[in-house]
């Protein structure tokens, strides 16, 4: 019994191990940015662009992000259309993914 509680753990423990991943070359070489901000500071027009306002971090150069059609949207962890996404969730916390540099948002998760 000892023998396959012991194999058992060692198992998950080298599952856990696997599931991490090296991070990509872009990935340190981008400033990235996260936040959680209320859905009604996200403005989206039908053909799936915006903007994010009153944006305020310690690194932040402007207070509104870009929304552009590269950026992911996610609910729940399966994608989703950004613009269906927002008349359904409205005014739910989302969080925010941007490139400093840029202002653009790389992601939104909700």
């Amino acid at each position: 019994m000892k023998k396959i509680l012991l194999m058992i753990s060692l198992v998950m423990f080298a599952a856990n191990v696997y599931a991490e991943e090296e991070p990509r070359a872009e990935d340190e070489v981008a400033n990235y940015e996260i936040l959680e901000m209320f859905g009604n500071n996200i403005k989206v027009s039908s053909d799936g662009t915006g903007i994010v306002k009153n944006v305020e971090c310690k690194v932040c150069t402007s207070k509104i992000l870009k929304i552009t059609k590269d950026t992911k949207t996610y609910v729940d962890g399966k994608a989703a259309d950004l613009v269906k996404i927002k008349k359904s969730r409205g005014n739910a916390v989302a969080m925010i993914r941007f490139d400093v540099a840029s202002n653009e948002v790389i992601l939104i998760r909700w």
